[in-house]
């Protein structure tokens, strides 16, 4: 077994992908709306309703291209979660894709919202 290839270990730990995936910041003047927006939103809690009539709450964590969203500590409701008496089902970690989402909101103070406002005002470029 002279021609064996020796095994090749591909596990970097915390310390060796920060070595080696240095991160980029991206200026705040270079970034768009709508990444400001999707920024502004990490773990906050949001609402989704999506096309089959379901609404799902949970805290928001992160979104991709194709607009699939990733919610933390989800819940989910068959009938509009105001009205309904029936417990919701818990599901934790949930994806769901962005072809299925109807609606958006997002639970934020209004002092929040105002700054948000301003930040994206003077992002807006001439």
């Amino acid at each position: 077994m002279e021609n064996e290839q020796p095994a090749v270990n591909n596990h970097l730990n915390n310390d060796e992908m920060d070595e080696k995936l240095p991160t980029i910041p991206i200026p705040p003047s270079e970034k768009s709306n709508g990444r400001v927006f999707l920024e502004s939103l990490l773990n906050k809690t949001v609402k989704i309703e999506i096309t089959d009539g379901r609404t799902l709450i949970g805290t928001y964590l992160c979104t991709d291209r194709e607009k699939n969203i990733i919610l933390g500590s989800c819940q989910e409701f068959i009938a509009n979660p105001e009205t309904s008496l029936e417990e919701p089902r818990l599901l934790g970690l949930a994806m769901i894709p962005g072809r299925h989402v109807k609606s958006l909101h997002a639970d934020i103070d209004n002092e929040f919202h105002l700054a948000l406002k301003d930040i994206l005002k003077s992002s807006v470029k001439d």
